[in-house]
């Protein structure tokens, strides 16, 4: 399957975090008028790798779990991502997304070779409330990782989401670079707590 279908890939799990994300962030009569403010921008430009960088046999597994998706095969997924092509035109990557139970989701992926491999993680640089350094455990192994945290808030009338995003990024991690992204939204009402909900994406493997 070519990835124009919107189906259960990395990027589409990357966009979920996004609609959650932006349903926070604005009300429904500023859609339009903050459509280019809202944009999601990538956390972290400081990793610039090109996909042509990457080598046939590449590969990186993650693990993404959250309470709050429709799609149930986006509640708990594992998701295994390898290069099987490289002829230094267009890298093609294989992603095959799988649930606990049932069939697994397969995708593949074309990219230009002097693509920046940016996975624009949802995330807008106006909202960033704290940064620094940090050693993540991932993957059987300590990552030194740079993070970022971005909150969001929405209040309509007596009710308040507010949405706390943490991105662990790091230059030994592969592909773009990602080891940890934790995501939370507290829903209020007449300022009293009324339900909260944290989705994790992290690093459970690369290669070779």
């Amino acid at each position: 399957m070519k990835s124009k279908a919107y189906g259960t890939s990395f990027a589409a799990l990357m966009g979920f975090c996004a609609m959650v994300v932006l349903t926070c962030t604005v009300r429904a009569e500023d859609a339009e008028a903050q459509k280019t403010e809202n944009k999601v921008k990538p956390a972290n430009p400081e990793i610039r790798r090109t996909w042509g960088s990457m080598k046939v046999g590449d590969w990186r597994q993650t693990h993404f779990t959250s309470p709050v998706s429709m799609d149930t095969l986006m509640n708990d997924v594992k998701i295994r991502q390898t290069v099987i092509a490289n002829d230094g035109k267009v890298v093609k990557v294989k992603e095959v997304a799988k649930p606990p139970s049932g069939p697994a989701a397969s995708f593949i992926h074309e990219y230009k070779f002097e693509q920046v491999i940016d996975t624009n993680y949802p995330t807008r640089d106006s909202d960033k409330v704290g940064s620094g350094e940090e050693t993540v455990a991932a993957a059987g192994r300590q990552f030194k990782c740079k993070w970022a945290h971005y909150r969001f808030t929405m209040k309509m009338g007596e009710h308040a989401a507010h949405s706390n995003m943490k991105l662990w990024l790091s230059e030994d991690a592969p592909f773009d670079g990602l080891v940890k992204l934790e995501l939370s939204v507290s829903n209020y009402e007449d300022g009293k707590p009324v339900g909260k909900s944290e989705s994790i994406l992290i690093l459970t493997g690369f290669g070779p």
